[in-house]
């Protein structure tokens, strides 16, 4: 099911300045906001909003927001769409459909309350398990929306000192170096004769672009993403 999205839906343009933005979608934005900074691993949020009888769905990832053409509930054809909608986002699509990265397996169930989920997660050829609470979690919608977790190669929920890891998923702007590449240049400054000792520069282990199909995960091509450049889903292990 398709129809057209406007991505400039909620704001009007200010006399001499940038778009108004309505207080409605400012608020439906800081919602998002809250999910993805509370669901690790999420490439976007998606929102069903209802107002009198107008309804409207709404998408937001790291790159900005997209909300589709108002629906009436009193029109026949709407109404069965957003039964179908609902239907759909509560009985049929699974938490990759809904948003959640597809190259991250949870381990634990992700509405638990009793213990942080664990996942298992790809990067490059190779799998890492995360373990406990993230190290440190963005708070905002657009950007680089990093979540740093402690992880280990075997899944061990207390693991060892040596055995620990620091894995770091971010997004970045398409146009930029992705940090493995950088990673990779400080340590060939490294073994230069004349450089000093990086002390403070962690370890790089293993990392890259997040890879779906072939090809660089990228933000939700129908997001305000198609005029800022896009951003790409980048992961390190170090």
């Amino acid at each position: 099911m398709k129809r057209p999205a406007k991505a400039h839906r909620g704001a009007r343009q200010g006399v001499g300045g940038p778009p108004i933005v309505k207080s409605i979608l400012r608020q439906i934005a800081n919602i998002a906001r809250l999910h993805l900074a509370t669901r690790p691993f999420m490439r976007y949020s998606l929102h069903i909003t209802l107002c009198g009888t107008i309804f409207n769905i709404c998408l937001f990832d790291r790159a900005g927001g997209v909300v589709s053409k108002d629906y009436n509930l009193k029109d026949p054809d709407d109404f069965e769409t957003f039964v179908r909608i609902i239907r759909r986002a509560t009985c049929d699509m699974d938490a990759y459909e809904l948003g959640l990265d597809p190259t991250v397996t949870p381990l634990d169930y992700l509405g638990s309350v009793a213990r942080y989920p664990r996942f298992k997660v790809e990067v490059g050829e190779n799998t890492y398990h995360t373990y406990g609470f993230p190290i440190w979690q963005s708070v905002t919608l657009q950007g680089r929306g990093t979540w740093v977790f402690g992880a280990t190669k075997e899944d061990n929920p207390n693991p060892k000192p040596c055995e620990c890891l620091v894995l770091k998923n971010a997004w970045r702007a398409s146009g930029r170096l992705p940090e493995s590449t950088l990673y990779g240049i400080i340590n060939k400054l490294k073994e230069r004769d004349n450089m000093p000792n990086l002390r403070c520069v962690a370890e790089f282990v293993d990392g890259g672009d997040v890879m779906i199909g072939g090809d660089a995960q990228q933000d939700i091509p129908t997001t305000s993403s198609d005029i800022t450049g896009g951003v790409a889903n980048q992961r390190v292990a170090m």
